[in-house]
């Protein structure tokens, strides 16, 4: 299909924005015009309605007034009431339907015009007469069938007449025809427009005047037929658009009459009063249309004149194959856009001739890289079978390049015959499928050498799915495939040594383990002398106590011998023996010789006790534990150290149970104790603290001790280094306090100034009694 040209293009554009636009505001415009006149034609009803609304309300007020008058003047007496009503040609003229005077007990007494049947009637059932002599005043009754022979639908008026004790003597009654020419009846004759009516109707839905006459006196609007309807028997009183009980849209305007409870409509069909809105679309469109086609012709006659350099420009390009040099380029006078646009074809030219060039130099370095890559390629036309080969291709192939293509089947031959099988089903399924396939297989060259290639064909297909050509690569993958190997057998190797590392690293667990056992061990062995000075005080007074208890024992086996020679003598000089063997001191002594024993077995057991827990290999499971208990552990052992350098201050806070290894943590306090006894050069105090922060529990050992150097705080949890003099320890106990601490999910900050002393704080995580201790990862970092 033909496509446009520009100068049609521009033309239809161009009117189409103006039809467009004219259109648009045109259809505000009429939008506007609609919504203006609507509300007016609105107003205009609602106007009407309202001013016969006020019209008929001050009728019936005109008429109820001259009815009570009359009533006010009526002679108290039944018998000359006939005369009476028939002489008042006034009161008739109003109620074209008659008067009539009715008693209190529903008796008819009078009527005009005369109808003697009348008189046999009973009133008193009437819902006027009962309203009237409830409230005491006049009312206008809602519309009813009259009992006259004419029988037509009425509306009854009534006025009550007082005796002089001021009750209600009778009722004065004028009725108005429905059907007659008077102040309602009117109704019916008149026209809203041509079609448009009035009507009236009663707040129980009742239809007292209408155009229809077979529907005055009817309730044919059920509820929900007619929205609005129901909005007016509501309150409503304006103008709205509805759909009225026999299906037809309508323009309606409801008012409510003051002088009784009736609404007065008037309606309109939405044809008749929005036909001046048609007419006034119908004008706009062919207004528009008008325009349209004007603006067609002129904006051709401008495109053609603005195209001109174009079509110039066109045929230009279209001769450029038998031009050369600088016939090739455009040339326009004008300094305006197709100026502009013939200079930048004129640029474009040039380009295309520098790219061109670039071209060539881009397939050149193609090849070349091609060649280095050892990857050629070919190219398939479907419809006619051909293939094209590139020249490194022919190079893996192992042919000269000057022979003829070679077709699929000569390829498949040269394919290595173990492979040349499955290579042949994979081309087949491929071609049969139109899918692309990826494979790797082996070339037989003619010279005998094999190598393996790596084969990729795409297939492209048109708009239909059909395959138009297809396009492949093959690169020799031999040396890579070479490299592959010996990589393979070099991760074998490597496997191998990780294999060997692995095994490495769980002998240096072991030996950690064995060191972490030999730093306690050591630990012991550096206090022995202490323990054992420890050990030997209680002992020392143990055997002295034995020493005098002997004494004691010997002197009181004596005086039990002379007990015995007394009982035998008489017992003379019992009394002076007993004294000078101090008898009563021995006595007075043993109990405290014995305690001091007791208390000093209890020291060297619970100081072996200590020593035999510390000492133990450490089984590596948690368990709940009292942390104070673990510091009192590590002080016992530590004491003798300390209390000849330090004042030991306690700070403990309950804590609760903690989840670790309890041994372990007695090693890292006991480390950090005899570390705080060391560094003490003159008599202080070591403050021992323990709190709860959140989540953590804190232990604290401060000394006052000579400090730690600044350019010492980077190593000073490193194996091995040590600032103490040779014998005094071996540089583990720091690394392994912060490892063990590492492991419980802690840290340990410090806190030095030389000269002043120095605060370990080991921070370790609380875990409920019953759950596992969490292991974090390390955080080689320590805070300081």
């Amino acid at each position: 299909m033909k496509s446009m040209s520009i100068q049609a293009r521009l033309t239809l554009a161009v009117s189409l924005l103006l039809v467009v636009a004219l259109g648009l505001l045109g259809w505000g415009a009429l939008a506007y015009f609609e919504k203006a006149f609507q509300r007016t034609i609105a107003a205009h009803q609602y106007g009407l309605v309202a001013a016969l609304g006020g019209e008929i309300d001050e009728e019936l007020r005109l008429a109820h007034r001259g009815l009570t008058a009359m009533a006010k003047t009526f002679p108290r007496d039944f018998a000359g009431a006939q005369d009476y009503i028939a002489r008042q040609s006034f009161a008739q003229s109003l109620f074209e339907n008659g008067l009539a005077l009715l008693s209190p007990d529903g008796r008819l007494f009078a009527i005009e015009p005369f109808e003697a049947e009348m008189f046999e009637r009973d009133f008193s059932h009437r819902e006027y007469l009962q309203e009237t002599l409830r409230t005491g005043q006049g009312l206008i009754s809602k519309p009813f069938h009259t009992l006259r022979a004419h029988g037509r639908p009425i509306v009854m008026l009534t006025a009550p007449i007082f005796d002089d004790e001021g009750a209600i003597w009778g009722v004065l009654l004028g009725s108005l025809d429905l059907t007659r020419d008077n102040v309602l009846g009117k109704l019916t004759h008149a026209r809203v427009g041509k079609t448009g009516y009035l009507f009236l109707f009663a707040s129980d839905r009742t239809m007292i005047m209408h155009p229809d006459l077979s529907r005055i006196m009817q309730r044919d609007v059920p509820p929900g037929v007619n929205p609005l309807f129901d909005r007016a028997l509501e309150g409503f009183e304006g103008s709205g658009e509805t759909v009225n009980s026999r299906g037809v849209p309508m323009l309606v305007s409801y008012k409510q009459l003051q002088a009784t409870d009736w609404i007065l409509g008037a309606t309109t069909p939405l044809a008749e009063a929005y036909a001046p809105i048609k007419r006034a679309r119908l004008v706009l469109l062919l207004s528009i249309a008008a325009v349209a086609l004007l603006s067609i012709g002129l904006v051709w006659l401008v495109a053609r004149r603005l195209t001109a350099p174009l079509r110039d420009l066109t045929r230009h390009v279209k001769d450029m194959g038998d031009k050369q040099a600088e016939a090739r380029m455009f040339t326009w006078a004008s300094a305006d856009e197709i100026g502009t646009l013939g200079a930048a074809f004129n640029h474009l030219v040039t380009e295309i001739d520098r790219e061109a060039a670039a071209l060539q130099r881009s397939e050149a370095l193609l090849c070349e890289a091609q060649r280095m890559a050892r990857m050629g390629h070919w190219e398939m036309d479907s419809a006619s079978g051909g293939i094209q080969w590139s020249a490194q291709l022919y190079r893996i192939l192992g042919v000269s390049s000057e022979q003829p293509p070679l077709n699929r089947e000569e390829y498949l031959s040269r394919v290595h015959p173990e492979d040349r099988p499955w290579v042949q089903s994979t081309v087949a399924a491929a071609l049969n499928g139109g899918g692309s396939f990826v494979m790797e297989h082996r070339i037989l060259r003619p010279d005998g050498d094999v190598r393996l290639v790596h084969s990729e064909t795409q297939f492209y297909r048109d708009a239909q799915g059909r395959t138009q050509r297809l396009f492949g690569t093959i690169q020799d993958i031999t040396e890579r495939k070479r490299s592959e190997v010996e990589l393979q057998e070099l991760l074998a190797a490597m496997a191998a040594k990780n294999l060997q590392i692995e095994q490495a690293y769980a002998e240096l667990k072991t030996t950690q383990s064995y060191l972490q056992q030999q730093e306690k061990m050591a630990s012991i062995g550096q206090l022995a002398a202490g323990v054992a000075h420890e050990i030997n005080n209680p002992l020392g007074y143990i055997s002295s106590n034995l020493g005098t208890l002997e004494k004691y024992l010997g002197r009181l086996t004596e005086y039990l011998a002379l007990l015995e020679q007394g009982l035998s003598d008489g017992g003379a000089d019992l009394a002076q023996r007993r004294d000078a063997l101090k008898i009563p001191h021995i006595l007075e002594d043993l109990p405290l010789l014995l305690g001091e024993c007791r208390e000093g077995t209890a020291r060297v057991t619970k100081i072996v006790q200590d020593l035999k827990t510390f000492s133990r290999l450490d089984d590596g499971e948690t368990v709940p534990a009292d942390l104070r208990e673990c510091l009192e552990s590590a002080v016992n052992i530590a004491w003798n150290e300390i209390k000849y350098k330090a004042e030991l201050v306690r700070d403990y806070e309950d804590l609760p149970p903690l989840m670790c290894r309890p041994r372990q943590l007695s090693q890292v306090f006991m480390n950090l104790l005899v570390n705080a006894a060391q560094a003490m050069e003159r008599q202080g105090t070591i403050r021992l603290s323990s709190r709860r922060e959140g989540a953590w529990v804190c232990i604290a050992v401060r000394d006052e001790g000579r400090g730690i150097a600044p350019e010492h705080f980077g190593r000073l949890f490193d194996p091995f280094f040590t600032t103490k003099e040779v014998g005094q320890g071996t540089g583990l106990g720091l690394s392994i306090a912060y490892e063990i601490v590492k492991n419980h999910g802690g840290e340990i900050h410090v806190e030095s100034r030389v000269g002043e002393g120095s605060t370990f704080t080991v921070r370790l995580p609380l875990a409920q009694v019953g759950a596992e201790l969490e292991v974090l990862e390390a955080n080689e970092g320590i805070s300081v």
